[in-house]
């Protein structure tokens, strides 16, 4: 999701809705909860390892951007301007519960790559079952300073720009075991106040690991292989179901030729 908003959208925007606080006394998450959820092996106790934040702690603001799981808010938490991506209601149970999944996921991928190029998880909310992900809000994104506004930045500045994406990108493909973000494009790439880009939304990374190591692992890679992504930055293989590092090096090839014909 897009979290193109200027630092001071909060301070244009009175109308701020603070979250309903649990009245359980115990937070959003019961201490039961807590237990079963860390044993039933969601992201290894993502829960339990990432900072949960209480819903009275947040107060939502403005949208900034949607997609196709959620929508992602403008927010204070604890004085600090935030994004919060929110699941977008669903009829179906078996999608909602599908969504949930995703997003714990996604938490737990978050949290395990820290890095200066990548927008920096600040925690999460859970309220009964809706899950939030809270983190860094930033300045803007790229797609909407280069082909919408048509910023004319200097040569230097696209080249660090750039440089900042292939960092972030090399973070996640030399760690063990390797990590493939599978969704790069110029709409993913947020910029902080100086410029520097960091990579975000990681609703479709996946680790790489020894094919036949875990064959059910292996069979729902395969299902999730075909879902998703953008088709313009997709590489062929990816078409076929097979994606790896080298399908993120042609998504950041698309990438430089926007960067550099804002085109």
């Amino acid at each position: 999701g897009k979290q193109a908003t200027p630092a001071s959208t909060l301070r244009a925007t009175p109308s701020l809705t603070r979250v309903p606080s649990s009245s359980s006394g115990e937070g959003p998450l019961s201490a039961s909860r807590r237990k079963a959820t860390a044993a039933d092996g969601d992201g290894d106790g993502w829960l339990d390892a990432a900072v949960e934040i209480e819903p009275r702690e947040v107060v939502l603001g403005a949208e900034l951007g949607s997609g196709g799981f959620g929508v992602v808010y403008a927010a204070k938490c604890r004085g600090k301007d935030v994004a919060v991506k929110k699941l977008r209601a669903s009829p179906s149970v078996s999608l909602q519960q599908e969504r949930l999944e995703a997003l714990k996921q996604e938490v737990a991928i978050m949290r395990s790559i820290p890095h200066p190029n990548i927008v920096l998880l600040m925690g999460f909310c859970l309220e009964g079952d809706t899950l939030w992900v809270i983190t860094e809000r930033l300045a803007g994104d790229l797609e909407t300073r280069i082909i919408k506004e048509k910023k004319n930045y200097p040569l230097h500045t696209r080249l660090r720009m750039a440089y900042d994406c292939a960092l972030g990108m090399n973070w996640l493909h030399l760690r063990s075991p390797p990590m493939v973000h599978r969704d790069l494009k110029l709409s993913n790439l947020l910029l902080d106040e100086n410029l520097c880009v960091k990579i975000c939304d990681f609703g479709l990374a996946k680790n790489l690991r020894v094919e036949g190591s875990n064959p059910q692992a292996d069979e729902e890679d395969a299902k999730q292989a075909k879902v998703g992504g953008s088709p313009l930055y997709m590489a062929p293989e990816v078409m076929l179901g097979e994606f790896g590092p080298p399908c993120d090096v042609y998504s950041f090839a698309i990438i430089l030729y926007e960067l550099f014909t804002q085109y």
